[in-house]
């Protein structure tokens, strides 16, 4: 990933683990690829996600939807892109783009909201304020392909 792109995509190829006995990438699996494209898009503007998310962090995941449009298989070279969907004081969400490299076109999306663990007294907890001011650099981001 490029932190001086306009554009905060993620290319891997599907791995032979994550395709299922037909020799096609799993819909649970494709989540794996967004949650990484997610992580390499926040550490491009300097924010690290797994850190945020180890077990006790101040952030987790809390909602997560997938559709596979069309199926992919072993080895088959893949792009995420990612933007910020929405950002409020406790939340944001993402949202994932995954194209086909070979036929330049979209084949899944997806999105992934994160919360604010609340306090130890169960208070609603924001966002911390460098997380806050650096999310709408992923805003307007968008794939590169159509």
């Amino acid at each position: 990933m490029n932190p001086d792109s306009d554009n905060k995509v993620f290319r891997a190829r599907v791995r032979y683990a994550e395709c299922d006995a037909h020799g096609e990438l799993s819909m649970a699996s494709c989540m794996n690829y967004f949650s990484e494209a997610a992580a390499a898009a926040l550490r491009s503007v300097d924010i690290d996600l797994r850190a945020m998310t180890a077990k006790g962090g101040p952030l987790r995941e809390c909602a997560v939807t997938t559709q596979l449009h069309r199926a992919l298989g072993y080895d088959d070279e893949i792009e995420v892109s990612v933007r910020l969907e929405d950002q409020k004081p406790q939340e944001f969400t993402l949202a994932f783009e995954m194209s086909l490299l070979r036929e330049q076109r979209m084949v899944a999306e997806g999105r992934m909201r994160y919360v604010a663990r609340p306090s130890p007294s169960g208070d609603a907890r924001a966002l911390a304020d460098d997380l806050l001011a650096r999310l709408p650099l992923l805003k307007h981001q968008t794939t590169s392909l159509g």
